[in-house]
């Protein structure tokens, strides 16, 4: 049954129903059940209900308007996938190191970005130009295959794939 409640001061998140999907791996098929959660206002993200975070996966999608994701709001939640918004100016510290997530982009336009977020689950992510500085702890407990940076990014660059 879907149902919403509160994910900070001026943030609501709507919980869908669960859906089952079937997928393949190696020739063999699986069933996975996904619930999507839209997160939607203004300001700041603090924490989702983990009340009824069961076994079943999450797809999470922030809506514009948010600018900010608070320390651990996301930690220790099943998520499969996350879609953040083009507002996004901060993100927290592990925001995402308890989840499932193996591909994320992050978004132009944030700026800063706090420790211990990418899980280990994580293999491919982009970074944007506007983002500065990545602490270390990002990258040391992931098994990161695949980093993006835009040839015009102002701090980092990549030779041959290598940051």
């Amino acid at each position: 049954m879907a149902y919403e409640k509160l994910a900070g001061p001026s943030a609501t998140a709507r919980y869908g129903d669960y859906k089952s999907v079937i997928y393949y791996d190696k020739g063999k098929q699986y069933t996975k059940y996904v619930r999507k959660i839209i997160i939607s206002g203004t300001d700041r993200v603090e924490n989702i209900d983990k009340t009824d975070n069961s076994l079943y996966r999450q797809e999470i999608t922030v809506f514009d308007n948010i600018t900010e994701l608070a320390d651990e709001c996301f930690n220790h939640y099943f998520i499969d996938s996350i879609t953040l918004p083009k507002t996004l100016k901060k993100i927290g510290n592990n925001c995402f190191s308890k989840t499932a997530i193996t591909t994320i982009t992050l978004p132009e336009g944030l700026e800063e970005m706090g420790e211990d977020n990418f899980p280990s689950s994580l293999y491919s992510v982009n970074i944007p130009d506007s983002l500065k500085t990545i602490p270390l702890s990002n990258l040391s407990m992931s098994r990161m295959s695949s980093i993006t940076i835009s040839d015009t990014h102002p701090t980092y660059k990549t030779n041959k794939g290598i940051l």
